[in-house]
């Protein structure tokens, strides 16, 4: 079983299928840590938090996430686009 555990630790930071072969950049923000995905050729941006801390406040990590993405990718966040909680935040930009 503990053979199995960085299989299974490394599987909570990967990026949904479509966003495998995108660029990733970790950014902070607000003391929080984001993996961030993307964009996809369609727009699509995914983030992961990725820091341990007590449980955050989902719309904070939310507004963090937001900075995030427009950090990394350097496009803007489709208005009504972003969703997510505390762990994975998924949106769609305009580059």
């Amino acid at each position: 079983m503990r053979y199995l555990l960085p299989f299974a630790l490394a599987a909570c930071t990967s990026a949904s299928p479509a966003l495998l072969d995108s660029r990733v950049r970790d950014v902070a923000v607000g003391g929080q840590v984001f993996r961030v995905w993307g964009p996809s050729p369609e727009g699509r941006v995914e983030a992961h938090r990725i820091n341990t801390s007590a449980p955050p406040s989902r719309v904070l990590t939310l507004r963090n996430a937001y900075e995030a993405m427009t950090r990394a990718t350097g496009c803007t966040v489709t208005p009504g686009t972003l969703q997510g909680d505390q762990a994975i935040q998924r949106a769609k930009v305009r580059c």
